[in-house]
Parts: C-alpha cells; sequence; structure tokens
C-alpha cells in the first residue's frame, strides 16, 4: 500500500510576497453594490457572493467580489500561486468581468491567474467571474490522486473548495490586518448542509450569510463545504468541533467523530487554547488500501481517505495527530517565510513528535504503540538513502521525491526534537514548555522578518537551555544532514533500549521514475524484486507498496507478452542493519518520572 501523508500548509511564496502567506493574499465576501460613482465606504472590507449555477455546464459558483477603491485607480485580482502540489489554479478561473460601468479588465501581470481592473478612485469595485469544478469526474468512485483533494471540487450533489483556488483577492489591502468581511451563498438547495473555517452562518432559505472580522490571510486559508455530508457537532473544552463527512466507511460515524474529539481535546489542553469553531471534513478517494492524506488549513483541516481507513488506526492517527497539531505548528509560532521548504524540519518534523507525544497522553497509543512507532521511524531513518542529504536537497526535493526526500524532512525533524528534547531535560528544561512559550496572538501575522520566521523563533527559545551547541546542531544535523545521535536514554525515561539487527527495507525499482512511467525503471540487480522475477520496462498496471515494512509484500500487477500477471516480494535487502529497538520499561507506567513524561509536560 503505498501510504501518502501530506499536509500541507505547504506554500510557495509568488512574486509580490514577502513570506508564508503573502502570496495569497485573501479577501472578504459579499452583499450589495454600491453605483460606481460617489460610493460610500461600506460595512464590509471585502464582500463575495458565491451564486450555485448546478444547471450550467460546466458546473460552478458565479462569484461576485466587490471592495472600496480608495485612492486607487487600478488593482490587480489573483488567484493563488500554488498551494500544496497545485500551481495552475487560474484553470478553474474564467470570465472576469466588471459589472460597474466605469471599470475595465485586462489581462494581469501573471497570465492565467491575475486580472487588471482600471476603475476611478473612491468607488465601490465590482467585479464577477465565473469559479467552476476544478477535478475531472469529480463524482466517479474510481482511484483519486492526492493532487486533486487541493483543488475546486464541485460535485453533484456537493461541494468543496478552499480560499486559496477559489477566491480571486484584491491587491492594496493590508493582509495581516482583521477587517469586517461578509460572505454569501446563494442558490443552495434546502436540504444541502453547509458548514465553512469562519463558521457556519445565517440560513434564509436558499441563501447563507457570514460575517466575520478576519484578515486576508485566514480567509485564503479557509475551508468551505456543503451538500449531502452527514455533519456533527461535538461541544468540547475550547469550542466547538464540526465534522463533515461524505461516503461510506468501514466504522460508524460517531467513532470518528467521539475519537477525533478526544485528541483534539487534548491537543488544546496542552496549549490550553481554543477557537470558537473548529471544522474537519473527510472525503473518500476510492483508493483501496493505503493511501490517506490532509490539509491544514485556518480552523479546519480536510482529510481524505481510502477504502480500508481505519479508526482507530495508524493512518487515522496521523491524520488527526498531524494535522490539527499545525493548528499550532507553525501556524501560531510565526511564519514559515520565502523558502519555507528549507524549515519544513521544524514544522513537520516538530509537529509529528508533539503530535505522536500527544497521542499518548490521550490514550489513543499505548507505551508500546509509542515505542513500535519510533522504532521504524528509527528504522527507517538509518536506512534511508536521503538521511545524510543536506538540508538544501530535501527542500529541493520535497514535492518531487514523495517517499524519500519528503520522508526524511519529517524523520530528521522529529528525531531532532526527540534529541533536543533529552538534552533540555537533562539540564533541568523542557522542550515542551518552550514550544508553549511561543504561542502568538490568535489574529497574529508575521511575515518576512527573519527574527519573525517560526523556526528562528523556536531556536531563539531553546536557546538558553541548550548553548552554542544548538547552533552546532543546526550546522551539522539540519544543514549538513550529519546523522542525529541517537542513544539508549533517547525516548526517555519510560523505555529501555537494545541493540539489534533489522531487515533493510529496498523496494527494488526506482519508484517515482516507474510510476512516472507506468513501467518498471531503475530496476536494483540481485534485489528481492528482480528474484521475484520483476524485469526492467515491465508495464506495471497496479501496485500495493508498505514503505518502509519489511515484513509486508509489494505487490506488482504487471503486463507482459499481452498478459498480466502478479508478482509479490518482501522488501528486504540482502544486509540487514543494525539499531536501537526500544520497549516500555517493567513497571513504567507506575514511575512518576515516566507519568510526567506522557503527560508531556
Amino acid at each position: 500500500m503505498t501510504t501518502i501523508f501530506l499536509d500541507e500548509v505547504k506554500h510557495r511564496a509568488g512574486p509580490s510576497s514577502t513570506g508564508h502567506f503573502l502570496a495569497f493574499l485573501a479577501l472578504a465576501l459579499l452583499a450589495i453594490a454600491f453605483p460606481a460613482s460617489a460610493a460610500p465606504p461600506s460595512k464590509c472590507a471585502v464582500e463575495y457572493r458565491f451564486t450555485a449555477r448546478w444547471d450550467q455546464q460546466p458546473r460552478r459558483f458565479d462569484v461576485d467580489v466587490l471592495f472600496d477603491a480608495g485612492a486607487r485607480t487600478a488593482t490587480v485580482l489573483r488567484v493563488a500561486e500554488q498551494w500544496g502540489p497545485v500551481s495552475d489554479f487560474g484553470r478553474a478561473i474564467a470570465n472576469v468581468r466588471p459589472i460597474a460601468p466605469s471599470a475595465v479588465v485586462s489581462p494581469g501581470p501573471e497570465a492565467a491567474r491575475s486580472w487588471r481592473i482600471d476603475h476611478p478612485a473612491g468607488v465601490r469595485v465590482h467585479v464577477r467571474y465565473e469559479m467552476r469544478n476544478d477535478v475531472p469526474e469529480v463524482d466517479a468512485a474510481a482511484p483519486r490522486s492526492h493532487e486533486t483533494f487541493y483543488r475546486t471540487q464541485l460535485g453533484e450533489r456537493w461541494f468543496q473548495f478552499y480560499g486559496w483556488g477559489g477566491l480571486l483577492v484584491p491587491e492594496g489591502i493590508d493582509p495581516e490586518t482583521p477587517a469586517s468581511t461578509c460572505i454569501r451563498f446563494e442558490g443552495i438547495p434546502g436540504a444541502w448542509r453547509f458548514a465553512s473555517s469562519q463558521g457556519e452562518g445565517r440560513r434564509h432559505g436558499r441563501t447563507i450569510e457570514i460575517h466575520a472580522t478576519t484578515s486576508l490571510h485566514a480567509l485564503m486559508g479557509s475551508m468551505f463545504l456543503g451538500g449531502d455530508f452527514r455533519v456533527y457537532r461535538r461541544e468540547i473544552e475550547g469550542g466547538p468541533l464540526v465534522m463533515a463527512l461524505r461516503g461510506q466507511w468501514r466504522f460508524a460515524d460517531a467513532k470518528l467523530v467521539d475519537m477525533t474529539a478526544r485528541i483534539i481535546a487534548t491537543h488544546r489542553a496542552f496549549w490550553r487554547d481554543g477557537f470558537p469553531h473548529y471544522l474537519i471534513s473527510l472525503l473518500p478517494n476510492h483508493v483501496k488500501t493505503g493511501e490517506t492524506g490532509g490539509t491544514a488549513l485556518y480552523r479546519a483541516f480536510a482529510m481524505y481517505a481510502c477504502d480500508d481507513f481505519a479508526v482507530p488506526g495508524a493512518a487515522f492517527d496521523h491524520l488527526i495527530g498531524h494535522e490539527d497539531m499545525h493548528t499550532w505548528i507553525p501556524q501560531r509560532i510565526g511564519a514559515s517565510g520565502v523558502d519555507e521548504a528549507q524549515r519544513y524540519w521544524f514544522s513537520e518534523g516538530f509537529t509529528d513528535y508533539l503530535a505522536h507525544r500527544l497521542l499518548l497522553t490521550a490514550g489513543a497509543w499505548t507505551l508500546d504503540d509509542y515505542a513500535a512507532h519510533l522504532d521504524a521511524t528509527i528504522l527507517a531513518y538509518e536506512a534511508s538513502p536521503m538521511r545524510n542529504a543536506p538540508n538544501r536537497v530535501l527542500a529541493r526535493d520535497f514535492w518531487k521525491d514523495v517517499y524519500d526526500a519528503q520522508r526524511m524532512a519529517y524523520m530528521r525533524g522529529e528525531l531532532l526534537a526527540l534529541y533536543w528534547n533529552r538534552e533540555m531535560a537533562s539540564r533541568g528544561a523542557s522542550l515542551q514548555a518552550a514550544l508553549r512559550s511561543l504561542l502568538l496572538p490568535k489574529e497574529a501575522a508575521m511575515e518576512g522578518k527573519p527574527e519573525d520566521l517560526a523556526a528562528s523563533r523556536l531556536l531563539a527559545a531553546l536557546r538558553p537551555a541548550l548553548g552554542p551547541a544548538l547552533d552546532r546542531d543546526v550546522e551539522h544535523l539540519v544543514d549538513e544532514g550529519r546523522t542525529i545521535p541517537i542513544g539508549s536514554h533517547f525516548l526517555g525515561p519510560c523505555f529501555d533500549a537494545k541493540r539489534v539487527t533489522r531487515p533493510r527495507f529496498e523496494l527494488g525499482f526506482d519508484f517515482q521514475a516507474s510510476r512516472a512511467a507506468r513501467a518498471v525503471r531503475g530496476l536494483t540487480a540481485g534485489s528481492a524484486a528482480e528474484s521475484a522475477g520483476l524485469r526492467e520496462g515491465m508495464k506495471i498496471a497496479g501496485l500495493s507498496i508498505a514503505f518502509g515494512a519489511t515484513d509486508k509484500e509489494v505487490v506488482l500487477h504487471v503486463v507482459e507478452g499481452g498478459r498480466k500477471r502478479e508478482i509479490r516480494y518482501l522488501p528486504r535487502a540482502a544486509q540487514g542493519i543494525e539499531v536501537l529497538d526500544f520497549s516500555p520499561r517493567a513497571g513504567a507506567k507506575a514511575d512518576a518520572a515516566c507519568r510526567a513524561w506522557i503527560e508531556a509536560r
């Protein structure tokens, strides 16, 4: 099973940006257009009206955006340059046109994603455009790639989209300052449910209205959904949780909602923080096994999962634990900045570190579960061909090499957090306390300045406890990619360690090249794959791979001589690898030091 854990608040700053979110200016939403002459300031800084056109082809929302011109006589409207793996959101935007007669629309400075609006100063600018469905066969029960879940999805009886890909936003409005925002959805069938990062709004027949005070950044990171979702609400400490699901699953909806609420409540208790509302969605990707993913958003995250998605289960634990933790790391700690991928060791690795610690705190994991996860992580880290790759290489290849480069950024960060946590504990300090001390106000937007970057703020907070060794570690273990020293006390007071020899994972062919060619490329001579009958150039009709797992067979459906056949093998290299293996100490739970460690103090 190909297991892909993607998140992604992974963005790339655009030409007009100075930091993590500035490329994606966001704006608010709609009500009534003033005439083009002598328009008084609106109570809403920006307005968006979404009018459902489900009877049209292509299926779409007609979107009106209104904003005050101020002293400007021209404004550029943009859709996001890139979000996650998508860099062509402009393909779902069409027919951008002025409603006020005094405005003129022409192509903007970036082809296919920006539009220039010439207008008089001092008016209320009113522009309309079409936001179309951006996923072919969006309702088909056929396997879908992770990339499609970042796009605007408008199904026959449902929709889900994000500000990144659906909103045209004007330049010239401060993206960091919260402002009054008006959002209206019209033409929504009365039986359809609705939810968003900005709340559930007020409903009047087929119209839904939301009035919020929010920043442009937050609006761009918002999720909006509606239709035949099954929507549940749980009141938990720190504010209500709303969950919206589609599809049929092997678990009861209530089990998913209740277990999610327990994990999120543990996160909020750790951070001593909450929200007026929080939204999680789950959609099926119609993949048979193993492929799950999610993306963190403003007061929300969106998930997709395969047919055998289990609750409880490893994929569930990762999705809920990791994606919800992004609410704080890095979003509440500081900016990710330009070249964000250079800091994924923090934004992804430390997120994994604390998410896994708090799964233990919440009781979703036992000590054995935690040790098993870290044993697998350490084994994968030690055996990875990217273990000693410089950080710049991991950043460069993050989206191109889903397994080796991308996974190494996560593993390096989590193991570094464990290493620093142990070093700090030996000095009477706490990594968890240091992380809590970094929280910024909820609406703070810190962009561009190096001293405001989340990773930079983290290092400043750790320096008093770790001293000059901290900067040496960053240079050697992060930037240069030297091996992180893993000792017998690495996991803390609950665990013992011993050295063992484990099988080394070896797939036996170049996965990235083979997936792109849909044929075997880079077959490893003498590998288990070759011994099982795999040959260079064989066409691949299907596959199931549990990356990193040497005890689960790789299953390949290949075409040879016009006939399909199945090849199975255990993906083990001829030579094993010696690693530390951790297990809970006898009587660990009765030990005061272990209990404190479990509580992530």
